[in-house]
């Protein structure tokens, strides 16, 4: 998440889409950007490339388990 919420000028607004476009597209990972919400927010989502937030925490905790 990027707040940019204080960002009032419309250009540089337009300016910081512009270079995270130009820097995604370097990127070989599909992604896009969606832009500022109502709050300042950026919006950008991005294809999911490994393991999920719960099977990584899901694996930490059986390993702890079977140390304990």
């Amino acid at each position: 998440m990027i707040d940019f919420i204080y960002m009032k000028d419309q250009g540089h607004r337009k300016k910081v889409l512009q270079l995270l476009e130009e820097g995604f597209s370097k990127d070989n990972i599909q992604t896009s950007i969606y832009g500022y919400t109502a709050l300042g927010l950026v919006e950008i989502a991005r294809k999911k490339t490994g393991n999920s937030l719960y099977k990584v925490l899901r694996n930490f905790e059986e390993k702890a388990t079977i140390t304990s």
